[in-house]
């Protein structure tokens, strides 16, 4: 069932992990909507420094024919471990036109990895144009550069519940298409997503926005989902009663089987995200 909009903003639940949350919260405050922040998903590194993972994959940096970033965070907790020296030296053979292509599935892990030193013109993205951001639309782009076999490094992190600390969990879609053009994925984990403390900021946040009807979530992360669900136990209804803002149909499609009535889809693109929340 289609709510009718509200004559009074609601809301906006803002479930992102705590770092990335305040662009999203000033913006939709400035557009007249209240926003909480609601961290679902806590990061931390997943490494450090003398990780055998991490250094063979740094010292075989030349043999790499693309590396993909699945998020800010794994550009984050990759690049923290790439000394200046070093990152020198790859902006040096990028600049002769030669090193890996830097691969990122949407615009937010496009601007880390400007941020982090990678010049544009080694960047692979899906565009402001694709209808979504993910490994598919990400994949239509890239593929030719596997016309022949070569590795690709796949950065990316893991939950608690992962057994494999090293490649780390999530989509393997994009790894799939590899193998099947005979190229070679290797996957390396550089930060975990676990289940927020439950201290006393988070409660009170937790309450307000588990207690408000009006409230309308806001989830870029299937995962965030699951650890709402694990967090709320018996309350599920109550949960899945609110409205929910989902940046792709796979989490919406999450959504909607456990139980929300009222899941919409929507780009993680600021004034997308305004106006779906001024229609619903």
């Amino acid at each position: 069932m289609v709510q009718p909009p509200l004559s009074d903003p609601p809301t906006v639940v803002v479930t992102r992990p705590a770092h990335e949350c305040k662009t999203w919260l000033d913006a939709f405050r400035s557009a007249g909507f209240p926003a909480l922040a609601l961290p679902l998903i806590e990061i931390t590194p997943a490494l450090d420094a003398t990780d055998a993972g991490l250094q063979s994959a740094l010292s075989r940096w030349s043999d790499w024919r693309a590396i993909m970033f699945v998020s800010t965070n794994a550009v984050r907790h990759f690049f923290k471990w790439v000394r200046p020296a070093q990152l020198a030296e790859w902006q040096a053979s990028w600049a002769l036109g030669k090193g890996p292509r830097c691969w990122a599935t949407g615009a937010g892990t496009l601007r880390a990895l400007r941020a982090a030193g990678v010049p544009e013109s080694h960047i692979d993205w899906p565009g402001d144009a694709a209808p979504r951001f993910d490994s598919e639309q990400l994949w239509t782009v890239v593929s030719d550069q596997l016309s022949t076999p070569g590795n690709v490094l796949i950065v990316r992190g893991h939950s608690a519940l992962t057994t494999n600390e090293i490649a780390g969990d999530g989509r393997d879609w994009l790894g799939q298409q590899c193998v099947a053009h005979g190229s070679t994925p290797v996957y390396l984990a550089v930060y975990r997503r676990g289940i927020p403390s439950w201290d006393a900021a988070f409660e009170n946040a937790w309450r307000l926005a588990f207690t408000d009807p009006n409230a309308v979530w806001l989830i870029t992360s299937s995962q965030a989902l699951a650890h709402a669900k694990a967090l709320v136990g018996a309350d599920a209804d109550l949960l899945w009663a609110h409205r929910m803002v989902c940046t792709h149909e796979r989490i919406a499609a999450t959504a909607r089987s456990a139980g929300c009535q009222n899941a919409y889809v929507c780009r993680p693109i600021v004034d997308e995200l305004l106006a779906t929340l001024r229609a619903i």
